[in-house]
């Protein structure tokens, strides 16, 4: 009886520990496989938005529409409200986290 008691314990204890270490992992890794998903959804090109170029940009600088939308990311499933000319290719989290456009899901360029 004492025996299976311990074994019990051992068992309970072994799993315990298993989810957390299964769970640091998972966030741990989380901004990589974005960044993965991302890279397999909108390659490796660079965005080239221009804020002198807003009259004719219309995908990074749409006309403002009164209305709301919920948009959901391709990446995370997460919704996210947005002005209703928008049509994001992401999440504001996901962009941040990939280091992607929100707008066209190409890659930022970074600062030197």
């Amino acid at each position: 009886m004492e025996k299976s008691k311990k074994k019990t314990i051992i068992i309970i204890v072994a799993v315990v520990i298993t989810l957390i270490i299964a769970v640091w992992l998972i966030w741990s890794y989380t901004p990589l496989i974005k960044g993965i998903i991302a890279t397999n959804m909108y390659g490796t090109e660079t965005c080239d938005a221009n804020p002198r170029n807003r009259q004719t940009d219309e995908v990074h600088y749409p006309i403002p529409l009164a209305g709301l939308e919920i948009r959901i990311c391709p990446i995370c499933n997460r919704q996210e409200w947005v002005n209703g000319a928008e049509h994001p290719k992401m999440c504001t989290e996901c962009g941040n986290l990939t280091g992607r456009c929100k707008q066209c899901g190409k890659l930022l360029k970074k600062d030197k």
